[in-house]
């Protein structure tokens, strides 16, 4: 028979191998923990991250484009974009038949999302709330939508080729997106976020929503008013003529600021991948083409600060038709004589040719490479042309007589309405520009952007002279007639240019550009404007097709900008309080043609110089200057017979009070 004390062996045998192995259990556990928490922590930590936590990059805001007003031409707003995580996804195929519904695309196309070799892919960028809505309903692990900042551009097609736009990922792909890309673009922006038990997404406390970047917006020297003008009226232009396409460029000549910059066919940045690329291009600074008889302007002015001829010279016309380097030359009107302001007014092509020989192919080249027309203007846009102006020693005697009235080199439009704007400007060119200022996002600024003037071109006096015969090309007897703006003062030369046929490298006789190019107030300009009509159908002149154009732009941009018509008004009120100083009454218009009628000399006291000049090469005098200013002299005196007067003096001031 058993003892209690044997009894009990077994039962402290079974407790002392049960304790023995929790202990050793125990120790497993403990060491395992210890192995976890120790020496694999990080490892482990990483992995609970990734499953519970993630790092998105999310799309900076870009800065704010506004026009000279304030107006906004380019903003960025929040959408959502769809991603995916494929790993973390347990049946892909039965999720892409989900999410293809959801998100408007082929089942194919997702499930090869799904199927990429990679941690994270993108689904459907920028997408409509409605399908941000789905997408979440799917409720779907390892799916979800994160808010980006997509580009947008209220004013659709308003200068869109100026604007350019941004890509998906808030690059800067076209025109002034692309080159202040780096002041626009905000900082990229990094955010942990977590999920909660049902997938949803949570930001981090500490960092609240995701931030908003810190892009710059940018000011510019564009009036949304006259832009809209511009566009409205070449578009109407294009249509009304069956044209290929057309440009306008607005330019302020005393500042360089470009105010508006039109093309047509042109593109909605907002669904810019709709479009052909070709529509994308700002070709107002990337195209070249032959400026036609608006280039005799700068042959004139070329002449005239030469010394070479005088506004008296009389250029004999050959009646039309004139040989010259084995090829004949032909004017639209045939003309026995003209006198230099008549080949501007009437755009005499041999008048011209023969003016451009009399430089010689040497200094015509160097006097039209002064105003601009071998390099970029260098406006803060991107892609710009420099044209072709070939080097004089290639230059035949053809060659110098037909670019003497625009045939045989290229220009670029704001190329050509710069260098018009520097005669508006007195002789002074002014770099174009369109960036006016940069501000930070909490409205500071931090550059702004002055006039730049880039030498003096030609002298006032050769300024003043061009400014009096373009004012006579918008006359009645004009080829610009129809740019004329009632009660205002305009200056202007007309263009009709025969193109390249691309098939058989000569001029064609049916493909066209018509021109215009003007000025005004002349007493003191405020707008230059040039109009591009390219291949219009029927009428290819540049006064019928170009002109009405400009004038319609014109027309509109004055009360825009609140440029009076009559600078005269305010001269008098200047001089009125000076004793013994001339009203302005007596150097009205009427009371000057009436001079001139009679062959007297007119009264110049209260003229600015330029008014004063314009007058002057009305009757073919020569003038010396002295002073600046408004003229309180003249030699001969007001009234005077012209007869064998051949020139005039006079003294100028610009204290007027």
């Amino acid at each position: 028979m058993k003892t209690q004390a044997q009894s009990k062996d077994p039962f402290r045998w079974r407790l002392a191998l049960v304790t023995g192995g929790l202990m050793v259990m125990a120790g497993a556990i403990l060491g395992r923990a210890f192995v976890f928490q120790a020496l694999d922590s990080e490892r482990l930590a990483e992995l609970a991250r990734q499953e519970y936590r993630q790092t998105i990059t999310l799309t900076p805001s870009r800065g704010i484009i506004r026009d000279r007003q304030g107006v906004v031409l380019a903003a960025s707003v929040q959408v959502d974009s769809v991603y995916a995580r494929p790993e973390r996804l347990q049946d892909k195929r039965a999720a892409s038949s989900g999410l293809a519904k959801a998100l408007g695309l082929s089942r194919k196309a997702v499930l090869e999302a799904l199927n990429r070799d990679q941690p994270f892919v993108w689904l459907r960028r920028q997408v409509e709330p409605e399908v941000a809505r789905r997408v979440r309903e799917l409720n779907l692990a390892g799916v979800d939508v994160v808010p980006e900042n997509r580009r947008y551009y209220p004013q659709r097609e308003l200068a869109a080729q100026l604007l350019g736009f941004a890509g998906l990922d808030a690059q800067g792909l076209e025109g002034l997106e692309k080159a202040y890309d780096r002041d626009l673009k905000g900082r990229l922006t990094r955010v942990w976020r977590s999920r909660d038990a049902s997938g949803r997404p949570i930001y981090d406390r500490r960092q609240g929503r995701p931030p908003v970047g810190d892009g710059h917006d940018l000011i510019l020297t564009l009036d949304k008013g006259i832009q809209y003008l511009a566009e409205k009226a070449l578009g109407q232009a294009v249509a009304e003529h069956q044209a290929k396409g057309g440009l306008v460029v607005v330019l302020a000549p005393r500042t360089g600021e470009l105010l508006a910059s039109a093309a047509a066919p042109t593109f909605n940045p907002n669904v810019y991948a709709s479009y052909p690329a070709g529509t994308w291009r700002n070709r107002v600074i990337t195209d070249a083409f032959e400026p036609g008889s608006m280039m005799k302007i700068f042959t004139l002015a070329a002449a005239l600060e030469e010394g070479l001829v005088s506004p008296n010279t009389v250029i004999k016309c050959e009646s039309g038709a004139w040989r010259v380097g084995g090829r004949v030359i032909h004017d639209v009107h045939p003309y026995d004589q003209l006198k230099l302001s008549e080949v501007l007014s009437r755009s005499s092509n041999i008048g011209a040719a023969k003016i451009g020989l009399s430089l010689g192919p040497r200094r015509l080249h160097r006097l039209l490479t002064r105003f601009g027309f071998d390099r970029p203007t260098e406006i803060d846009l991107p892609g710009e042309s420099a044209g072709l102006i070939n080097p004089a020693k290639r230059w035949q005697t053809i060659d110098t007589a037909t670019a003497s009235f625009g045939q045989g080199l290229s220009v670029t439009a704001l190329q050509f309405t710069a260098a018009v704007a520097a005669v508006a400007n007195g002789g002074v060119y002014m770099r174009p520009y369109v960036v006016s200022e940069i501000r930070d996002a909490q409205g500071r600024t931090i550059r702004r952007r002055q006039p730049q003037p880039a030498g003096r071109v030609m002298s006032a006096r050769t300024a003043a002279l061009m400014t009096a015969m373009m004012e006579g090309v918008v006359t009645a007897d004009g080829t610009g007639a129809k740019a004329a703006i009632e009660g205002y003062r305009v200056a202007g030369k007309t263009g009709t240019a025969q193109k390249l046929d691309p098939k058989t490298g000569t001029y064609s006789r049916k493909l066209y550009q018509a021109a215009f190019v003007g000025f005004l107030p002349v007493q003191r300009p405020e707008l230059v404007i040039l109009v591009v009509i390219d291949e219009p159908q029927g009428s290819i002149y540049g006064g019928q097709v170009a002109a009405p154009v400009f004038r319609t732009v014109a027309e509109g941009a004055l009360p825009l900008l609140a440029i009076p018509g009559g600078q005269p008004q305010l001269i008098q009120a200047k001089l009125s309080s000076k004793p013994g100083a001339k009203s302005l009454a007596s150097a009205s218009r009427d009371e000057i043609d009436e001079a001139l009628r009679q062959q007297r000399m007119p009264r110049l006291e209260g003229l600015s110089l330029r008014q004063a000049l314009g007058v002057l090469s009305r009757l073919g005098l020569e003038c010396v200057v002295e002073g600046e200013g408004y003229v309180i002299d003249q030699d001969p005196k007001p009234g005077q017979g012209l007869s064998g007067v051949k020139g005039c003096r006079l003294r100028l001031t610009a204290e007027m009070s």
